[in-house]
């Protein structure tokens, strides 16, 4: 009979606690933390993206501009606006 007792005790997972003992700390919210971290990782990717929106709109600028102001005629005109659309082209790609 004692036996049986001890033994749905130890499978039942409620144990016994003296009101004075000492307990360990609570834990956080594991739920928050991760809801914490999901919005964190979900504004970076938002910064960035408008961080490589604004870059794209620079770099399309200085494409008109070089298009517009340069005075090399020929290949080296050419080489001019594909540097710069090459790199409009990458920043684009990020969306």
């Amino acid at each position: 009979m004692a036996e049986d007792h001890f033994r749905q005790s130890l499978t039942s997972r409620q144990y016994y606690r003296h009101p004075m003992a000492v307990t360990e700390p609570m834990l956080p919210d594991l739920g928050a933390r991760a809801r914490l971290e999901a919005a964190f990782a979900r504004e970076e990717r938002r910064g960035l993206m408008q961080a490589a929106a604004a870059r794209s709109v620079a770099v399309a600028v200085i494409v008109v501009w070089l298009a517009l102001a340069n005075p090399d005629t020929g290949l080296a005109y050419a080489w001019a606006i594909a540097t710069a659309c090459f790199f409009l082209v990458t920043g684009l790609t990020q969306f």
